[in-house]
């Protein structure tokens, strides 16, 4: 039975694991997190993540891909220099942990 306050749907269940696994691969990076850490932070079945994104590889791509729209809107709508700075952290984070965990952030990311 699925938790009260566990994302429904597609769309909440794909934002949810991008988010989770974006803060997580901010924090320890990929190669430390584990598909299960994801899962429990983003509220959702493990089984899920595999479904939407394949492998962690796939993941990986979603989310650096993730980061790179966000920023993208944030600068589209002029949005204030806090909230663009704490979108550049997180992104240059993630793009860090990313490529020292032996990642080819090229071959992965589509967007930035």
């Amino acid at each position: 039975m699925p938790r009260a306050d566990a994302p429904l749907g597609r769309a909440e269940v794909v934002s949810a694991v991008l988010e989770s696994a974006a803060d997580l691969f901010a924090e320890r990076g990929p190669a430390a997190t584990s598909i299960r850490d994801i899962a429990a932070r983003s509220r959702v079945n493990h089984g899920l993540i595999h479904r939407h994104f394949g492998s962690k590889d796939g993941l990986v791509a979603a989310v650096l891909d993730h980061l790179g729209q966000h920023l993208a809107a944030l600068l589209a709508a002029d949005s204030d220099g806090a909230a663009v700075g704490a979108a550049v952290d997180r992104q240059l984070r993630v793009i860090a942990r990313t490529s020292l965990d032996g990642y080819a952030i090229g071959e992965l990311q589509k967007r930035f």
